[in-house]
């Protein structure tokens, strides 16, 4: 697909691709781009964050290892 060319020409790995929305609405994220980050251990790491800016935020916390366990979603 369109994504996974992409995801590979940015050298991206452990990229979902949801193609039926099925973790897209588990999240409530109706639009694109968002994120979550999710450790190795299968955890969230985050709220959602939606728009570049927000997920570019995202990535720079994550890289300062700043991010926390997200809140469950009830």
């Amino acid at each position: 697909t369109a994504a996974e060319q992409l995801a590979r020409k940015h050298h991206l790995t452990n990229v979902l691709i949801d193609e039926q929305s099925t973790v897209s609405q588990a999240y409530g994220a109706l639009g694109t781009p968002s994120a979550v980050l999710v450790a190795p251990d299968g955890t969230v790491r985050s709220t959602l964050a939606g728009g570049a800016i927000a997920i570019e935020g995202l990535i720079r916390l994550a890289l300062q290892g700043e991010t926390q366990p997200a809140l469950a979603r009830g």
